[in-house]
């Protein structure tokens, strides 16, 4: 037999699950219009990391090509080559102590 204290317990804890049920489905319609968003976020993430990655593993079997390129840029657009090339360097310099701190929680885990 169940006492009146209990059947107050359950019954409470009934009604809490109900709540929050019509909470959970509530904020799974709230949220609804950022799943696109969040789509596409991931996708122009995923496209950035493909096309650095392309662009690095260029960079490391073809040095020269790269080379040769930045070099017909410096002699097309020398004033602006060198602008962003010293817009680059600062970022750069800039970014390694951002970088530094950062590098615990960027670390991939192995299996990832």
């Amino acid at each position: 037999m169940v006492s009146r204290k209990e059947a107050e317990l359950l019954a409470r804890r009934a009604m809490l699950r109900e709540r929050i049920r019509a909470q959970r489905q509530a904020l799974a319609q709230a949220a609804q219009p950022l799943a696109a968003a969040c789509a596409r976020v991931d996708a122009v993430h995923a496209w950035s990391v493909g096309v650095f990655r392309q662009a690095r593993e260029l960079a490391a079997h073809h040095p020269l090509a790269i080379g040769g390129v930045i070099a017909l840029l410096a002699a097309l657009w020398p004033r602006r080559v060198w602008r962003w090339g010293a817009r680059l360097f600062w970022m750069w310099r800039a970014s390694r102590p951002l970088f530094a701190l950062l590098a615990p929680f960027l670390r991939k885990t192995p299996g990832t």
